[in-house]
């Protein structure tokens, strides 16, 4: 597994700059319709982005590369593969293995020859074999390569997690004496696949390729269900893949695109008919504008909100049989599943504003010598706030949580959390928080600062947002790094402006996510500007951390001196 992980880094990036012009990815065929999971790279799209001596001559390629030996001479000519196209990877279940799982990567060439030459050359002790019309290179007992003249294949046994032990409590030897002879013959099936049992025949996927992203993500939910032990799915897996129904052609699909000025991600939850009726059942057409009336503070640094239907969440336990076993649970406290839903109609926000970062000076006594430093000291206000449907239902619950002290009153529907945490009912109104003055304010109606939010992210049922140019800007970097840090640091404030995220509409069979990173520096791709700025990080990690002596100064005042009530000595 190392050694195809060493392998394959060196391979993909000198492939992801290298590309004229595009072929279809007839590859796809190779893939098995089951695979749990599949991911693309684009070469084609990621090579009009950045320029290959952009990313060879950085610090960052270097380390990238640095294990797999001396690149300096690299010459992609004479790896024999065919760097214009699109490259797979896929992970699919296999309990005949230790790990219970394998991975493969597909890779096209141009020169079959050369190829083999160059995985000699790399891997001197790699056994080569004829198995009909492909040649095998085993790499070690857990990886092996196969190849036609056309398309290499790479598979490797995934690393196996300790499940069994012996009687004396040591772990038992994982046995992958067969391992080899298993990835050959799942390496000779690939090839042979018929086009039906692919996944290029699947729409979904075949739609996600052409779309021609940088970067794509496929997950096939059924597969995932139905291919793992209960053990590597989980309690809440195990569940999933007790309802086939709702997973049945259900898949996942994503993408990841590098543009000018921002990374923009996007995906789609596939459901089948059994699913859609929950997913339509947990719709709400709610939206964010009274709720964010109330949030408090004249910088917003973040929001995430989530609306949705509580009565789906009852389709959704009585679809999969849980509703009885949950009003099992809830009756020891003298609730239903139906109070519960019932309190609450679905519309929840969550918020961050007034973010600061202030110093404090503080005094310690370090090796005898008495130290005056300054320490960051942060401060937010912290507001969720949720809408109530039914005030009697509300009020049970309320009732229960002050019985078992987990509330405490302050005052009419007031109520403190712990140390610090308020909780203020306000007509169908609740803002929880850590600000008693945000508490007071959302108690009395006053009016909150309007915030300039993107509208995608206020009219959807999911929805992100946070400024990170104005966050980061009281960050004082010079106290939490040392010099040569806090100058990358400091140009690393110019680099991102927001993350803006939004989506769970229902459209048609599925429903659609999208995903902006944005950068200050809108007119240059933010691949490049994540290259040069890697740079200055790895070029500031090789200098010389700051001294003792630069911390300590020469004239520093004996300890003795310290009011030793300023600070404890450390």
């Amino acid at each position: 597994m190392q050694k195809l992980t060493r392998l394959i880094p060196l391979i993909l990036s000198f492939l992801i700059l290298f590309s004229a012009c595009s072929k279809a990815p007839e590859t796809t065929r190779y893939i098995p319709k089951d695979a749990i999971g599949v991911v693309s790279l684009n070469t084609v799209e990621l090579a009009k982005k950045v320029a290959w001596s952009a990313l060879a001559g950085s610090p960052m390629f270097k380390e990238m590369t640095g294990k797999a030996g001396d690149t300096t001479k690299f010459d992609i000519e004479k790896t024999g593969i065919e760097p214009l196209t699109t490259f797979f990877a896929f992970g699919m279940p296999d309990q005949r293995l230790a790990g219970k799982s394998k991975f493969m990567v597909i890779l096209p060439l141009k020169d079959a020859e050369k190829f083999k030459t160059f995985i000699k050359e790399n891997y001197p002790n790699a056994k080569v074999e004829l198995k009909d019309k492909l040649t095998f290179i085993s790499i070690d007992a857990n990886t092996c390569i196969g190849f036609d003249g056309k398309t290499a294949i790479a598979a490797t046994a995934n690393k196996a997690y300790q499940r069994e032990w012996n009687e004396d409590g040591t772990p038992k030897v994982a046995d992958n004496s067969q391992h080899l002879t298993i990835l050959t013959e799942e390496i000779q099936k690939c090839f042979a696949l018929p086009k039906d049992q692919s996944i290029a025949e699947n729409k979904e996927f075949a739609s996600l390729i052409k779309e021609s992203h940088d970067f794509s993500f496929w997950l096939n939910y059924e597969a995932l269900a139905s291919g793992l032990s209960q053990e590597e799915l989980g309690s809440a897996g195990a569940i999933m893949a007790s309802q086939k129904k709702l997973v049945k052609d259900a898949y996942f699909t994503g993408s990841l695109d590098f543009e000018k000025g921002k990374i923009v991600a996007d995906a789609r939850y596939h459901f089948n008919n059994s699913a859609k009726a929950i997913a339509q059942a947990m719709a709400s057409q709610s939206d964010n504008a009274e709720l964010l009336k109330k949030v408090p503070g004249n910088q917003l640094n973040l929001l995430m909100s989530y609306h949705f239907n509580p009565a789906g969440i009852k389709v959704l336990a009585d679809t999969m049989g849980m509703a009885p076993l949950a009003n099992m649970a809830l009756k020891e406290m003298g609730l239903t599943l139906d109070d519960i839903l019932n309190a609450f109609t679905g519309d929840f926000l969550f918020t961050i504003s007034d973010f600061t970062v202030q110093t404090k000076n503080l005094a310690a006594s370090v090796g005898g010598s008495a130290v005056n430093y300054t320490s960051p000291e942060p401060s937010m206000k912290a507001f969720l706030s949720f809408k109530i449907k039914d005030q009697a239902a509300f009020g049970k619950l309320m009732q229960i949580a002050t019985g078992r002290e987990m509330l405490m009153a302050t005052g009419p529907d007031a109520y403190m959390i712990g140390a610090g945490v308020y909780l203020n009912k306000k007509d169908d109104y609740v803002a929880v928080t850590n600000d008693q003055a945000a508490a007071n304010a959302f108690a009395t109606g006053a009016a909150a600062a309007k915030f300039d939010i993107p509208k995608e992210v206020k009219n959807n049922p999911y929805g992100l947002y946070i400024d990170i140019r104005n966050s980061v800007q009281s960050l004082p970097l010079d106290l939490l790094y040392g010099k040569e840090d806090t100058a990358v640091f400091h140009d690393g404030k110019k680099l991102l402006e927001s993350v803006v995220a939004y989506g769970g509409k229902i459209d048609g069979n599925h429903a659609p996510f999208h995903f902006e990173l944005n950068f200050q520096n809108k007119d240059e791709n933010s691949l490049m500007q994540l290259i040069n700025f890697s740079q200055k990080v790895m070029e500031a990690n090789k200098r010389e951390a700051d001294s003792f002596d630069d911390i300590i100064p020469d004239d520093a005042e004996p300890a003795a001196t310290v009011d030793s009530t300023a600070s404890p000595a450390i």
